[in-house]
């Protein structure tokens, strides 16, 4: 083989490479937005209930926001931003808002740069952490959309990163 031959060959292995790695994130941008988001309006509670308590979940609570010390919300994106709060109210909201959480079905559904972790530091010392990917709740291996309660839980987060002072990493 010539030397033009050979660089030839390792070019159009180059752009292959690069073709197929296009590819491949455009699959997976499409995938990270499709399916369920849960309604972007908050959950009204009905006129019978106590709006003051949170309704009925498919995420297992097992505190509730009085025994909350702190709450960490790191939101992955094109960057990582960490914030830290202990401002009661805020940490209520967010509370209130994964107890009113309705998850849908099992998914395979991935997303490798859109991610949000709570973890909450009880006042106990230990801690309890919750991951969402783009409109799916990750718990270990299992994967369920989000059917409605994120807009809630949105605008709760909106609070969090508002009250707290922000940390970015990268």
């Amino acid at each position: 083989m010539t030397r033009s031959n050979a660089q030839r060959l390792v070019i159009g292995c180059g752009l292959a490479a690069l073709g197929a790695a296009a590819i491949f994130w455009v699959l997976a941008m499409a995938a990270a937005n499709a399916g369920p988001k849960g309604s972007e309006e908050p959950a009204v509670p009905s006129a019978t209930s106590d709006p003051s308590a949170p309704a009925a979940s498919d995420l297992a609570l097992d505190f509730s926001a009085g025994d909350v010390a702190s709450l960490t919300y790191i939101s992955e994106g094109e960057m990582l931003q960490r914030f830290e709060c202990a401002d009661p109210e805020a940490i209520a909201r967010v509370v209130n808002a994964l107890a009113r959480i309705e998850l849908g079905e099992p998914t395979e559904l991935f997303a490798l740069d859109a991610g949000d972790c709570l973890v909450f530091l009880l006042n106990d010392g230990s801690e309890r952490r919750y991951f969402f990917e783009a409109g799916v709740y990750v718990d270990g291996d299992v994967r369920r959309t989000v059917d409605s309660g994120a807009g809630g839980l949105a605008q709760a987060l909106d609070l969090v990163r508002e009250s707290s002072a922000e940390g970015v990493d990268q």
